[in-house]
């Protein structure tokens, strides 16, 4: 998968030298549930000493062919590094994937006791692709890794990164991608967060939603 492909290429150009996704105290990165009417499955979920990964799409759809993907990973050699700087190496790579590129981010925060970046990607169309797409990113810094969380929704091609175009028979379709896209990013700032022994943010202290 293009997703997978690309954060992987990032982490090891960034390497300082997995954590399962239900991580022991005292630090455990949690990632909500995304809102659906029927539950969204999970087709990913891998691990090894340095990494784990963790991927869910919506019901009905699968790894190989989906229009949304919720995809989360932890890279225990970059524990402590800027989430910043892995969010611009994802750029230079959408630069080199896609026919335009327009980003917004990174922006960095502090959120309770974490240096955070948050970013947003949207490739007009990738190249030899019909179609684009819009990535939403959390990356939160660890002691114990460097967290990735993303969004992928895939959009009609464009020859304008950002500014898909609908008729007005699709006008509807084109609210409902608006809508989406805007979820995502209030997903991404409100149900992922990390937790440690540290915390002060009352969720770390109740159960896993």
């Amino acid at each position: 998968m293009r997703t997978r492909l690309a954060v992987l290429a990032v982490a090891a150009a960034l390497s300082l030298g997995g954590a399962a996704f239900a991580q022991s105290a005292p630090e455990r990165l949690v990632v909500g549930k995304p809102p659906a009417a029927t539950p969204w499955k999970t087709v990913t979920n891998a691990s090894n000493a340095d990494h784990w990964l963790w991927e869910r799409v919506p019901a009905g759809e699968t790894s190989d062919s989906h229009t949304d993907i919720l995809v989360a990973q932890g890279f225990a050699k970059l524990a402590g590094a800027d989430p910043s700087a892995f969010l611009q190496g994802m750029v230079g790579l959408a630069q080199k994937d896609c026919n335009a590129v327009r980003v917004n981010g990174p922006t960095a925060r502090v959120e309770d006791g974490h240096h955070v970046a948050y970013g947003q990607i949207f490739c007009g169309r990738r190249k030899g692709q019909t179609v684009g797409l819009s990535m939403l990113y959390k990356v939160i810094s660890g002691a114990d890794a460097l967290y990735v969380v993303e969004r992928e929704i895939t959009t009609p091609g464009s020859d304008t990164a950002g500014a898909v175009s609908f008729g007005k028979a699709h006008a509807e379709q084109g609210l409902a991608l608006l809508r989406r896209t805007a979820a995502a990013g209030q997903f991404l700032d409100n149900a992922v967060y990390l937790c440690d022994a540290q915390s002060t943010d009352p969720r770390c202290q109740a159960p896993p939603p």
